[in-house]
């Protein structure tokens, strides 16, 4: 009797083991199908939430990357998606969020929404220039790697709010110059990481700096303007100077407020 029962129990925990590799290999192959790459193939000016706009057919979302290779999409609605490339032109008119990783090589990001990339997401700006215009304000809380091509932000009435690592990695330029190009909020690390010649925060784009800016490889030029409260910049947060960096505050008259601090080595 005690060698049946526990032959029972024995084949009771084998039944419950198979039963439970089961359930997992079900959940893990259907979160593997459920991760889709969707193409953009809906023309220079369509609707993000138009599925035959996209190759395979169906809406990107929350487990899915989106590749804009070309042309144009429009997000009305608030869209979450896991990866995004983007090469071409994105209007956001609600929030898109951005929770894994985020490539921009080149094209333009506008709209009056908002652009949300959250403490988790990796972005890599890379290769061409890029355009960021209209209202839409950018909450980057994650980590910018900033590779190549300059951000234009000539005609950008919105905001770019920093709270993460914003790196720039070459002789690049934000802001051109040309206009208004919106505010830079950092309250995070604002860095230039690489480059032995000149990075630019340009007078087009008002700085508010209540973080840290780096100056760690070549020369960081910060310019104050007509853009930068009048052709006066009060810089209240931390400037730090690596040893193969150097901080210029160009153009315009800079204060550092009481609550200013600059660093170097020695």
């Amino acid at each position: 009797m005690g060698y049946k029962s526990e032959l029972t129990v024995r084949n009771r925990i084998s039944r419950i083991r198979f039963n439970l590799c089961l359930l997992l290999f079900f959940l893990v192959s259907q979160s593997v199908i459920a991760q889709t790459t969707h193409n953009w193939v809906g023309g220079s000016s369509g609707d993000w939430s138009v599925a035959s706009n996209w190759n395979p057919a169906g809406i990107p979302g929350s487990g899915d990357t989106a590749i804009i290779a070309s042309g144009g999409v429009v997000i009305s609605n608030d869209v979450i998606v896991s990866g995004m490339s983007l090469s071409g032109n994105l209007t956001i008119n609600s929030t898109l969020t951005i929770q894994s990783t985020f490539i921009w090589s080149s094209g333009t990001l506008t709209g009056s929404g908002t652009l949300e990339l959250p403490v988790q997401t990796v972005s890599n700006f890379t290769t061409s220039g890029k355009t960021i215009s209209g209202a839409l304000t950018i909450n980057q809380a994650g980590t910018v790697n900033w590779t190549g091509g300059g951000i234009s932000q000539g005609l950008h009435t919105g905001a770019i709010n920093n709270s993460g690592l914003f790196d720039m990695q070459g002789d690049l330029t934000i802001g051109d110059g040309g206009g208004f190009g919106g505010t830079l909020n950092n309250t995070g690390t604002f860095r230039k990481s690489a480059g032995t010649g000149t990075g630019l925060i340009s007078n087009s784009v008002r700085l508010a700096n209540s973080g840290t800016i780096e100056a760690l490889s070549g020369t960081l030029s910060i310019q104050a303007g007509a853009f930068n409260s009048g052709t006066e910049l009060l810089h209240s947060g931390a400037f730090h100077i690596g040893a193969n960096g150097e901080l210029r505050f160009t153009v315009g008259t800079h204060r550092i407020a009481e609550t200013g601090v600059i660093s170097a080595p020695g």
